[in-house]
């Protein structure tokens, strides 16, 4: 589907900045205070956007699921794919969030 592919790369490309914001904060913790707390509230930001396009895709599915039963196999493991990656993605993001707040 195509939203699929849609909100999949914007799902991607949120992860990506809050990675990168995270990292920031991490970098100007002890420098600058100030500046490293907005990227880490930034990184929470870019977090809480993924989650919102994540339950659209789940919303996109389950919609599916009730017009047409089971969704084809190669719909559901590109899904399971994409879910697995991002998983892991955002447990990293997660992971650098809460040490940062150490």
């Amino acid at each position: 589907m195509k939203e699929i592919k849609i909100l999949a790369d914007h799902i991607e490309e949120e992860l990506e900045d809050a990675c990168a914001y995270i990292k920031l904060a991490h970098e100007y913790k002890e420098s600058n205070p100030e500046m490293a707390n907005i990227f880490y509230r930034l990184s929470n930001d870019e977090m809480t956007h993924q989650d919102m396009l994540h339950k659209q895709v789940k919303e996109i599915i389950m919609d599916y699921k009730r017009q047409h039963g089971e969704p084809p196999v190669a719909m559901e493991a590109v899904y399971n794919h994409l879910h697995e990656r991002f998983l892991e993605k955002a447990a990293k993001v997660v992971n650098m969030q809460n040490m940062y707040k150490r």
